[in-house]
């Protein structure tokens, strides 16, 4: 799902909480749940990568950036967010998994074994647990495994037409509850 629905819902969720850890926990579990829902786009990651990779995801990124920024601009003239950092911890949340999901396709090519010998160093059990974390991308590659897992979950799909009719109307939804939750 764009991260446009994702935002939205992760603002929609802050009218229960006040409290930013709240607010970003519930949006960053409300992403897969999100997810699970089948939504159209599930081609567009195939289609960015069969030539000029790196423009075809940072057109896709600037768009779903930017509908996501007039969707925001667009709610900040008509209401007043009563803890704009409690709804921007729960935005954040809520793109955090497509972020990860997005850095570790980038990166992931340039983790093979033979590229990490030259990265054995001695150090203790912390320094080699954080470079075992990071560079060997344990925590990246599982949720690369479980996003897609659930992003799959319901084991069916629907045409490109329909998923963007459908996070179109979503996101209207989504911007019509927002309005009457949060401008209370």
């Amino acid at each position: 799902m764009f991260l446009s629905n994702h935002a939205a819902v992760g603002a929609l969720l802050t009218v229960h909480t006040d409290n930013p850890a709240s607010a970003f926990v519930l949006g960053y579990f409300s992403h897969y749940l999100l997810d699970m829902i089948p939504h159209g786009d599930e081609k567009v990651g195939t289609w960015m990568k069969e030539k000029h990779t790196n423009l075809r995801s940072a057109g896709v990124l600037m768009a779903d950036l930017s509908i996501t920024a007039i969707f925001f601009l667009s709610l900040s003239w008509k209401i007043d967010f009563p803890h704009p950092y409690v709804v921007a911890a729960g935005v954040f949340g809520a793109m955090l998994p497509d972020f990860l999901y997005g850095f570790y396709d980038l990166i992931r090519k340039y983790l093979s074994p033979e590229k990490k010998k030259h990265y054995r160093e001695k150090g203790g059990w912390l320094i080699k647990l954080a470079k075992r974390t990071l560079w060997d991308n344990f925590l990246l590659e599982r949720h690369f495994y479980i996003h897609r897992k659930i992003h799959f979950a319901l084991g069916y799909n629907i045409s490109f037409p329909r998923g963007m009719i459908f996070q179109a109307v979503l996101l209207g939804f989504l911007y019509w509850s927002t309005l009457n939750y949060l401008s209370v």
